[in-house]
């Protein structure tokens, strides 16, 4: 039984940090995304800046 309780614990183990895993990827491709989306944002502001001087 206690063999059992602990292959169950380590079951749980494995599932809690692949879970982790899974988010902090989903975290990273946000990231990347809203890195990507603020810079794009950040050149069509700037060009607007630049119309509105010229």
């Amino acid at each position: 039984s206690d063999e059992k309780n602990r292959a169950s614990q380590k079951q749980k183990v494995i599932e809690e940090r692949e879970k982790l895993k899974t988010e902090q990827e989903a975290r990273q491709k946000k990231m990347f995304y809203l890195t990507t989306e603020l810079e794009r944002l950040h050149k069509q502001q700037a060009c607007h800046s630049l119309d509105f001087f010229w």
